[in-house]
C-alpha cells in the first residue's frame, strides 16, 4: 500500500462514519472496484484505530523508499536518464523522488517536454537497461514494486 493511500485512509478514518460512507459512495465505478480489490473497507476499519492521533500523519507513515541505495543510484544519473526511467517505471514514489532529488526542476521539465517527444522503443530500451543493471535484493525489489 502506498504512503499516499495510507494518508488518505487515515484522514477519512477521522471523519464520522456517515461521511466515510458518503466519500466511498462518491467514488467512480472503477475506483470503487479498485477500493474493493485492495480491501479498502477493511483497511479503513483498521485506520479507525488511529483516528484520534494528533499531529502530522505523514510522520507516522514514514519517508518511504527514498533511503534505499536503488534510489540514490538513480539520482547519480543524468536528468534525462532519470526522467525516462521514472516515466517508463510509473513508480508510486515518483513524486517523492522528484521532490527529494530534483532541486533545480530539470527532471520535472524533461518529463513534461523532451521525454514525451522521444520514441517509445529507445525509452523502453533504456528502461530495460536500468532494470537489468540493478542487482536488486528482494527488499529493494518489493520497495520498487510497491512504493
Amino acid at each position: 500500500m502506498s504512503n499516499q493511500l495510507k494518508s488518505i485512509l487515515l484522514k477519512i478514518a477521522r471523519l464520522p462514519k456517515t461521511d466515510q460512507r458518503w466519500i466511498i459512495d462518491q467514488l467512480s465505478k472503477e475506483k470503487k472496484t479498485l477500493f474493493k480489490q485492495i480491501n479498502g473497507v477493511q483497511l479503513l476499519h483498521q485506520a479507525q484505530h488511529f483516528r484520534k492521533l494528533k499531529g502530522d500523519i505523514s510522520l507516522l507513515i514514514g519517508s518511504g523508499p527514498l533511503n534505499s541505495d536503488l534510489y540514490k543510484r538513480l539520482a547519480n544519473h543524468s536528468p534525462l536518464y532519470i526522467a525516462i526511467v521514472l516515466e517508463q517505471g510509473q513508480y508510486d514514489w515518483q513524486n517523492d523522488f522528484i521532490r527529494a532529488f530534483d532541486q533545480d526542476g530539470k527532471i520535472k521539465t524533461l518529463l513534461k517536454t523532451q521525454v514525451k517527444q522521444l520514441k517509445l522503443s529507445p525509452k523502453q530500451a533504456l528502461f530495460k537497461q536500468w532494470e537489468n543493471t540493478q542487482s536488486l535484493s528482494f527488499d529493494n525489489y518489493m520497495e520498487s514494486m510497491n512504493g
